[in-house]
């Protein structure tokens, strides 16, 4: 199955949004995680879950970076079909 140029386009868009967003979010992480810290063995449970969501985020972001190496190495396919054709 052959896919065009515009959902190729489509796609990387959407994986580059997702990526901007996770970067944006994982931002702020270090500025709360700050906070708890000084707040001694009081927190330790937040900043468990706080590693434990940025973990999540970093897996999610690292998942969106696999798909847009698939959609680039498609899109490099695609214009090396189209350069052999003329």
């Amino acid at each position: 199955m052959e896919t065009s140029r515009g959902e190729l386009s489509s796609s990387l868009h959407r994986c580059i949004a997702v990526s901007q967003n996770t970067l944006r979010y994982s931002l702020r992480e270090p500025f709360h995680f700050a906070e708890i810290t000084q707040q001694g063995a009081s927190m330790v449970k937040e900043r468990r879950e706080l590693l434990e969501a940025h973990r999540h985020n970093v897996s999610l972001e690292l998942q969106a970076m696999q798909r847009t190496v698939i959609l680039i190495d498609a899109t490099i396919a695609q214009y090396r079909r189209l350069n052999v054709n003329r």
